[in-house]
């Protein structure tokens, strides 16, 4: 694949057939890698050295595998979209994060989602986690999430309620 220098803010409605290429690394300016489709590898850790991307979003993908941490690693990140993508493991939720909106339903993804995710995420604007395997309380505190208007924890083993 080559990789133009004009190339600043997009990379978008791809089809890929196999992993993400390491060159994406190359783009310092990039913001947006949104619906890449076909693609069966996950992320390059390298990826996260990308520290101008706003938007990933590689949903409808069959990746069927977990999380990679590095992805806390991308701070202005604002749209974390891994939804329908067969994902395993535990459900990760960085700190200090400047993430609107996560979602991360319809994978396998366990755990329980943690006390402080308001403190975590302050500008959470949107959380879908429907449809996985996660357990535990809900917090009681979800109410907190001044910026949150959209809330998808169903299909879940969750217990509690929101006030």
């Amino acid at each position: 694949m080559v990789i133009y220098p004009t190339l600043k803010e997009k990379l978008d409605y791809n089809y890929f057939r196999s992993n993400l290429p390491q060159e994406l690394v190359q783009l310092q300016r990039l913001r947006t890698l949104s619906q890449v489709q076909y693609f069966t590898g996950f992320t390059p850790p390298s990826l996260s050295n990308i520290s101008t991307l706003h938007t990933l979003n590689l949903s409808f993908n069959p990746l069927q595998t977990k999380i990679p941490g590095e992805i806390g690693n991308l701070n202005n990140l604002r749209i974390l979209n891994l939804e329908y993508d067969n994902l395993s493991g535990l459900l990760l939720i960085f700190n200090g994060s400047k993430i609107e909106t996560l979602a991360l339903s319809d994978n396998s993804l366990s755990g329980t989602l943690p006390l402080d995710i308001c403190r975590r995420l302050p500008k959470l604007e949107g959380l879908h986690r429907s449809s996985n395997l996660l357990d535990g309380e809900i917090p009681a505190n979800i109410s907190e999430c001044s910026q949150l208007d959209l809330l998808s924890l169903s299909y879940n083993k969750f217990s509690g309620s929101v006030e």
